[in-house]
């Protein structure tokens, strides 16, 4: 009997040994990390793989901007916009600007932004104090994906010069920070890093409420690597903004912390460790800051990354 060969039947049969190789080769990874979660891992490499395809998705809501113009026909009127502040769920971590301003240079400005404003704090309040622009008043503050944020303006002064109406402008403008790691807050969003690799990625924590709290978990960064052999764990800090300073932990796979020894700006377990799946935690030691004022500059963690590397070493 003639079996008849086509190209049709060439392609069918090189892409069943394309599979059977995969298949193969994730039946030696499970094989090899057997004493871990290798669901996990695999999840990692797969959302490390998402978050760089939708990069450029991410970047197109990097200077998301809003404005509404109104005025104040009243005196001491307050003015409230619910979810004005439209953060994208798939956007990086990020600040955003906003800016209120009117022509009455004996008012001074006042602005309140909270995730909601029946909340008792609120993350900006105030107006723009006796040192700043009398008809501006501006501020920063970093925010969260997903999140909205409601504002309410007014008049600070009730001046004899106040003759409703008053014209104003409130505005503003988001910058997403391009972090390819996030979400990683927590240990099951961990990303796997290679060793010897260069991270890049941003301490920035933002609001979900009016407070970001020091035990909040996206003050969090979290990242997994694979142990093949009997060897320690080294974390070199190589880039750090100037306003914070990290506090880095180990874990192995059941979230246990593993001991560590402190160098300058390095971490290293402090024993060798079996092979396996291995956790870093990363996160600004004591908070960071979180409002900015227009007669201040930025805070250098709002524009600035840290870099850092994972190094496996024996001995």
């Amino acid at each position: 009997m003639k079996t008849k060969i086509t190209f049709t039947s060439i392609a069918l049969l090189a892409i069943t040994i394309t599979n059977a190789q995969i298949s193969a080769v994730n039946r030696n990874i499970k094989k090899e990390v057997s004493n871990v979660d290798a669901t996990n891992l695999y999840k990692d490499i797969k959302s490390n793989a998402q978050s760089r395809a939708t990069l450029l998705k991410k970047i197109a809501n990097k200077n998301k901007k809003g404005q509404t113009n109104s005025d104040w026909a009243e005196p001491n009127e307050r003015d409230t916009y619910h979810s004005f502040i439209k953060i994208p769920a798939d956007a990086f971590p990020g600040y955003v600007k906003i800016t209120l301003t009117h022509g009455d240079n004996h008012l001074g400005p006042e602005m309140t932004v909270t995730p909601d404003l029946n909340e008792r704090g609120s993350i900006i309040t105030g107006s723009t104090g006796k040192t700043e622009n009398k008809q501006v008043r501006t501020a920063h503050f970093s925010v969260h994906p997903g999140m909205t944020y409601d504002v309410e303006v007014g008049p600070f002064y009730n001046a004899k010069s106040y003759i409703p109406p008053i014209p104003y402008k409130l505005e503003w403008e988001y910058t997403g920070l391009e972090d390819i790691y996030e979400p990683n807050d927590t240990q099951k969003q961990a990303k796997y890093i290679d060793f010897n690799k260069t991270i890049t990625a941003y301490a920035i924590a933002g609001h979900i409420k009016y407070y970001v709290a020091a035990n909040a978990e996206n003050l969090n960064d979290w990242y997994s690597v694979v142990v093949d052999d009997n060897k320690k764990i080294k974390v070199n800090i190589l880039e750090i903004p100037n306003d914070i300073d990290l506090d880095i932990r180990l874990y192995n796979a059941s979230g246990y912390s593993i001991g560590i020894s402190r160098g300058y700006n390095s971490v290293t377990s402090s024993r060798n460790l079996s092979k396996g799946v291995y956790f870093i935690k990363i996160q600004p030691r004591g908070g960071v800051l979180k409002v900015q004022y227009q007669s201040k500059p930025l805070p250098d963690h709002f524009k600035k990354p840290y870099k850092f590397e994972v190094k496996a070493i024996n001995r």
